[in-house]
Formats: structure tokens, C-alpha cells, sequence
């Protein structure tokens, strides 16, 4: 084989290894992220769940106004 193509392919070679290492640790970084979404929607539902239920317990039935009138 040619030398200049041997050289050519092998830093070819390099680049697609090092180009899907990227994908792989994108790939990941993506994951991770989508785990850390799911996370924080659960806490949301929770919290909202929770301005309801005090909400209700004294008698406000708009969640809204309720944290509205609570926040300081």
C-alpha cells in the first residue's frame, strides 16, 4: 500500500475513533440531562400537589392566589 494513503487512512482512522468517543459522551451528557429533567418535573408535581392540598385545607380553591397571597 501507498504510504501517503496508509497515512491518510490511519489518520482517518483517528479521527472517526475520536469523533464517536464525542457521540458517546454526548450521548450520555444527554442522559443525564434527561434524567435531571424528569427529577425536577417530579419535584414541580410535588410541590403543586402540595399548594393544592394546603390550598384546599384553607379553603383557598385558586392555587394561584393562594401563592400569590403566601409569597414573600
Amino acid at each position: 500500500m501507498d504510504p501517503e494513503l496508509k497515512e491518510f487512512l490511519t489518520r482517518l482512522e483517528t479521527k472517526v475513533d475520536q469523533l464517536s468517543d464525542k457521540i458517546d459522551e454526548t450521548k450520555k451528557i444527554s442522559e443525564a440531562l434527561r434524567h435531571g429533567q424528569e427529577v425536577l418535573e417530579a419535584k414541580v408535581t410535588s410541590v403543586e400537589k402540595a399548594t393544592e392540598y394546603f390550598a384546599e385545607r384553607i379553603g383557598v380553591h385558586d392555587k394561584e392566589l393562594y401563592v400569590l397571597k403566601n409569597v414573600k
